[in-house]
């Protein structure tokens, strides 16, 4: 095991790494795979040696973070680590968590290019755009995915850019400024090549928005082509500022026909537009169903984790006798675990949760790559559409949340750089607008699941989400997640119930569907995404625990049962309102059985950040790191920096020379 793990390194952090009750390191084999561990050591022993990734803790401007990060980027690429990405699926998604874990700003570069601009291409694409495909996989062009627009980021529906069929050729304009895209990644001084959408206009009829790929800068100087305006989008926060997002707009730009990503409809030469689709609505949510999946959250929850818990270890801070030496640890005090142990529950329980709806996704992608458009097909891309609309919220508000509260549990120490806490919580920020407004994409799954219900017939899915809606749901004896899934489904049933009664009142009233559906939001329709989709996390997470060996089942149990109480506990109102339960047992049950847990759990919570923490170098934490020697590497920044006189000392002693000089 030890070829496959290194051994953590002696020091303030053994102490709490020997009460462990399981073997650490044959957990992390158990949930990664030794596949999965081995590439990530590949990837993780070749970047540590190359110059180009090692870094400290200062700011770099704009432009040297843009072209530091080009220069990783090409390392990366290079490096070859992944010779197929579509192919290798299971090694991009460890790459990606590894570059994620590294800097945010360059696996945004990478993934921009390798995975959504490749993807869109396949999936929508056909076999004349196989040229495309494969000088994006041997890196000839540089990809980006042009969609938002100024004035149109989530109503993508409405996007103002057009593509008009003119004698054989589409011609491409901008029609105001609100219709200029924004927000491409590798746009602003890199791509060659962007997928665009637009709304494509044959014989004066406005068939909606469809995807061309376009090339939009000559590769040999660099130069936007003609009727292309390209431009920057002026500086950001974190290691964002890495990534060049760019504007984009189009001043009667000719592309031939072929730039259409034709799957399942085309022009023809003469003007003719075809389509399998039956409305714009369908072929919008094939072609990009998959932007809704969140992929973040595990690796937000999983630094701040790590970070915080083993800095909690190596403080120490006040004590029932004075004297230093009596002083305890501050992980040992119970409000810092009820602040932090839930953190490590939603590593976990994400984590789990996204690798099961990658399979998932993973089949519906070759499926559909394949050609196949059977019912059941149409149903699971539903399914994945609706679960990853509340998922993708969940999982980045859990992440960006976790780095809020790791900082201040790490104290004033937490607001240095050399924490990356700060940093951290800039860069997963975007996570929770990009890729969908979080609360924007809630509502596809409230609408999904209300309509599902309402059509009546077969309340089962393909992947077994909604299973559970044939069933009422009750309150329950037995064990903690079997009484917090029951839980959920009367309150999924109760909610649903409510939205649609909601629906009928505003209906009543005279209301729009569109205001109805916008009315019925606070506390009801909302509040459901919420809950279905915090059922399913918990659900595939006990699913996994219950297949686990037994060495690991108490241990995975305990992080599961602490997140399914904390999430249960944010709905104890609605539960008590609605009339799941009356009196305070079983909100009192939730609350006394989580800080139970959380006691339970504490001799194992440092080497439960081991398994999912990533290496020092990649961590890049003074205070997070293996060793625990928090202090020590405080001090190493902190010497980095002695006896450096300001630039502005001469201005500040002439300053106080002439104040001196005022009382005499």
């Amino acid at each position: 095991m030890s070829d496959l793990i290194a051994d953590l390194p002696k020091g303030p952090l053994t102490p709490f790494r020997e009460t462990a009750t399981f073997d650490w390191k044959a957990l992390k084999v158990h949930l990664e795979g030794e596949e999965s561990i081995k590439f990530k050591n590949e990837v993780y022993a070749v970047l540590s040696r190359d110059p180009i990734f090692a870094r400290d803790f200062s700011r770099p401007s704009t432009d040297e973070y843009r072209e530091i990060n080009h220069k990783r980027w090409k390392a990366v690429l290079e490096h070859q680590f992944i010779d197929d990405f579509f192919a290798e699926l299971e090694r991009t998604q460890d790459l990606l968590e590894i570059l994620e874990t590294y800097d945010q700003g360059l696996s945004g570069r990478y993934a921009l290019h390798a995975n959504v601009f490749f993807s869109a291409i396949l999936t929508i694409g056909t076999e004349r755009h196989a040229e495309i495909l494969e000088k994006t996989r041997n890196n000839e062009i540089v990809g980006c995915f042009c969609l938002t627009e100024v004035s149109h980021g989530s109503n993508t529906a409405e996007i103002g850019t057009l593509a008009t069929f003119d004698k054989g050729e589409f011609v491409f304009t901008t029609p105001h400024d609100g219709a200029i895209k924004c927000w491409a990644g590798n746009l602003a001084q890199s791509a060659t090549h962007a997928v665009v959408f637009a709304r494509l206009i044959v014989g004066g009829k406005d068939h909606g928005p469809h995807a061309f790929a376009l090339q939009v800068r000559d590769p040999n100087n660099y130069r936007s082509l003609p009727g292309i305006t390209i431009g920057d989008m002026g500086t950001k926060p974190g290691v964002w500022d890495g990534v060049e997002n760019g504007w984009m707009s189009f001043s009667n730009h000719r592309a031939p026909l072929w730039t259409l990503l034709n799957k399942g409809c085309d022009v023809t030469e003469s003007g003719e537009y075809k389509s399998a689709y039956s409305s714009s609505r369908e072929r919008q949510s094939v072609s990009l169903g998959s932007l809704s999946a969140g992929r973040i959250g595990a690796n937000a929850c999983r630094l701040a984790a790590t970070i915080a818990i083993r800095y909690s270890c190596a403080r120490h801070q006040f004590g029932e006798k004075p004297g230093s030496d009596n002083e305890r640890a501050v992980i040992t005090y119970p409000l810092q675990r009820h602040r932090l142990f839930p953190i490590l529950a939603q590593a976990y329980v994400i984590r789990l949760y996204q690798s099961k709806l990658m399979n998932h996704f993973r089949e519906y992608m070759m499926r559909m790559v394949g050609g196949e458009k059977s019912p059941e097909l149409a149903e699971l891309s539903k399914e994945v559409h609706g679960l990853s609309s509340c998922t993708k919220p969940l999982a980045t508000w859990m992440g960006v949340a976790a780095l809020g509260e790791a900082r201040t549990c790490c104290g004033g120490h937490g607001f240095l750089q050399s924490s990356r806490l700060n940093n951290l919580r800039d860069d997963f920020d975007p996570s929770q607008t990009f890729e969908g407004e979080n609360n924007v994409l809630l509502q596809q799954t409230s609408n999904w699941l209300v309509a599902k219900k309402a059509a009546g017939g077969d309340l089962k899915s393909p992947m077994g989400t909604t299973d559970f809606l044939v069933d009422g749901g009750a309150l329950v004896d037995g064990p903690v997640v079997r009484r917090v899934l029951g839980a959920y489904t009367w309150l999924v049933h109760h909610l649903i119930a409510k939205t649609e009664m909601r629906h009928k009142e505003l209906k009543a009233q005279g209301k729009s569907s569109f205001d109805v559906k916008n009315e019925s939001q606070i506390y009801t329709a909302h509040t459901l995404s919420i809950a279905y989709g915090e059922r399913v996390m918990l659900s595939w997470a006990q699913a996994f625990v219950d297949d686990a060996p037994i060495a690991f089942k108490s241990v995975l149990q305990r992080l599961v049962n602490i997140f399914a109480l904390d999430r249960i506990e944010k709905h104890l109102s609605t539960l008590y309102i609605g009339g799941f339960c009356s009196g305070g047992s079983f909100g009192e049950w939730v609350r006394n059985t989580l800080i139970d847990e959380e006691t339970l759990l504490a001799p194992d919570a440092i080497s439960l950040v081991d398994v999912i923490a990533p290496p020092d170098f990649v961590l890049n934490s003074a205070l997070g790191s293996s060793d625990g020697r928090a202090y020590e590497h405080l001090m190493a920044e902190f010497r980095r920096h002695t006896d450096k006189r300001t630039p502005f000392w001469g201005d500040l002693a002439t300053f106080l020379h002439h104040k001196q000089q005022s009382k005499l």
